[in-house]
């Protein structure tokens, strides 16, 4: 079994880097949990934001199909990123990790302020290739005034999920291994005044492909003053996104 790693009762600070601000986790161990707890997030950001790179994770950047990560009562607030202005997750390929296990998990976290000028203001789930996604749920969590921000490098592009950005791309059907009955849950969370220049104010989901074998469940929310713009065009046709949860498939 494999020893957790953990990050308890730590501050971190203005730290910049172009992905990762403050931490950088690229795991390749089955079934190794990172544990966060009581840890504290502020004001880590890229220095410069450049277009046409990746610069992602304004606070934690992770990638990993194998590993486990949990985020107790821990605060993120004035982060900043491309994608996912406090952490951006990316689960690329077949996992080998026990599918009874967890791949992301956050409880009791607050999300304020954190800015980004792409996908998810706050947090950021890609999953790509992987017919077999382990469960990722967000418990019991704040997210208070997410935004895109002021000098977008990227002019006039639509952006997604004022708060939670979490996209599913697959060629290959899912299967229902595992004992967890849904591959997203959002459960008792609040969304307030979070806002993107386009798709999903509060929540934007994109399923591309082939659809996930369990559910995505967003149960017992609360969602207030979340803004997504409705004057935003694309192929010279205007578009109407939700203020607060826009789902996309293609």
């Amino acid at each position: 079994e494999s020893v957790s790693v953990k990050f308890y009762h730590s501050v971190f600070k203005c730290c910049y880097a172009k992905n990762g601000c403050a931490i950088y986790l690229e795991p390749s161990d089955t079934n190794r949990l990172f544990d966060f707890y009581q840890c504290s997030f502020d004001n880590n950001k890229n220095l410069v934001y450049d277009a046409k790179e990746s610069q992602a994770g304004g606070a934690i950047y992770i990638k990993s199909a194998a590993s486990c990560f949990k985020f107790s009562d821990c605060l993120f607030s004035d982060n900043a990123a491309l994608d996912g202005g406090a952490i951006y997750y990316l689960s690329e390929g077949q996992s080998s990790a026990d599918m009874n296990n967890f791949a992301l998990q956050f409880i009791n976290c607050y999300f304020c302020q954190n800015g980004f000028f792409n996908a998810g203001g706050a947090i950021h789930i890609s999953i790509k290739n992987n017919k077999l996604p382990r469960s990722i749920d967000i418990n019991h969590c704040d997210f208070i005034s997410n935004e895109d921000g002021d000098d977008d490098p990227i002019v006039d592009a639509p952006e997604f999920g004022g708060a939670i950005y979490y996209s599913y791309n697959s060629q290959e059907e899912g299967t229902s291994s595992g004992e967890f009955v849904y591959c997203l849950r959002v459960l008792d969370c609040i969304f307030i005044d979070n806002k993107c220049n386009s798709y999903g104010g509060s929540i934007c989901m994109s399923v591309e492909n082939k659809e996930p074998y369990k559910p995505i469940e967003i149960s017992q929310c609360s969602l207030y003053g979340n803004h997504a713009s409705t004057t935003f065009y694309y192929d010279e046709k205007k578009v109407f996104d939700g203020h607060g949860v826009q789902l996309v498939t293609f």
